[in-house]
Parts: C-alpha cells; structure tokens; sequence
C-alpha cells in the first residue's frame, strides 16, 4: 500500500514531518490510482492503520510533499461511486455433490 510509509507522520503528532519515502509513495498514488485518495478523504483508510488517523495531517500531504491531486479524482470522491479499498471476497464455491453409489 502506497500509504503505509506515511503511518508515523498521519498518526503520531510528535512526527514533524513525513519521510521522503512517504511523499514517493503519496505521489505514485496520485499517478497511478488518484481515486484511492478518497478512501483518505472519506475516513476508509483509518480502518487499516495501527491508530486513529490525524485527518488534517492526512489533508495536509498534497502541500508537504508537494503533489496536486488531479481535480476530477477528487470532485470523485464526493460525487461519484468510489470503488471499494478492498475488492468483496469471492464466494466459495458450493461443493459438488457426490456421486450416488452403484448397487
């Protein structure tokens, strides 16, 4: 997950800034998958980390790694279906009955 280096500076305070490696990953997901952002902005995200996200810090990453998310990822986040963070589970499959014995 492209976040996860950003978990000290999202949930802890003390963290005075967010490491290179955070910024790198924020800005890969900006490129490869910016509707994944809405999963930050909506609160998803929260559900995975180790402690409460500080949702201002999680705001303020665009402008302290200096990345622009793209305008139309986020008017997504507000007005159209976002995919789900994590695909739903396939269904097992139901067994296949067994075959009835000969007599």
């Amino acid at each position: 997950m492209a976040l996860m280096p950003c978990v000290e500076y999202a949930t802890k305070t003390d963290v005075p800034a967010p490491p290179s490696v955070c910024c790198d990953g924020f800005k890969s997901l900006v490129e490869m998958a910016p509707i994944c952002l809405c999963h930050g902005i909506n609160g998803n995200i929260g559900k995975f980390m180790p402690a409460p996200i500080d949702l201002t810090r999680m705001m303020s990453l665009p402008a302290t790694c200096g990345v622009t998310p793209p305008v139309e990822a986020l008017t997504k986040c507000f007005t159209g279906p976002v995919p789900p963070l994590m695909p739903a589970p396939t269904p097992a499959a139901a067994p296949s009955p067994s075959p009835e014995p000969s007599a």
